[in-house]
């Protein structure tokens, strides 16, 4: 019963912090998708991802990565399944397609890949 109570009193805290709330608007958390070469690390361009909700139904947003190899989505705060879609030519996932992330205020929650290329 501490626990829950000392979780809801921090999260309450964080809400209420100016600054962060702010950010992406009220109830909302960027979460950052990254897609890199399995072994040597080097970003991977157009790595397709969708965000649906932790306890089922449509989906949220998507995200595909840039020339860093990185992408965004903001989404209202909760869990979420991050799911790659698509893949670049020539290249193939390496590991679970899926990853869950839970989008919490004051939070950089990050969806990590790695995919093989020829």
């Amino acid at each position: 019963m501490r626990r829950i109570l000392f979780t809801v009193s921090a999260l309450a805290a964080l809400a209420l912090t100016p600054g962060l709330a702010a950010a992406q608007g009220p109830g909302q958390v960027t979460i950052r998708v990254q897609a890199s070469t399995l072994g040597t690390n080097f970003p991977v361009t157009g790595l397709s991802t969708s965000f649906t909700p932790c306890s089922g139904g449509s989906m949220v947003a998507s995200a595909t990565t840039g020339p860093k190899g990185t992408g965004t989505a903001s989404v209202p705060l909760g869990c979420y399944r991050v799911k790659v879609t698509a893949v670049p030519s020539g290249c193939s996932l390496d590991g679970n397609p899926t990853t869950q992330v839970v989008a919490l205020p004051g939070m950089s929650p990050q969806a990590a890949f790695h995919v093989r290329c020829a």
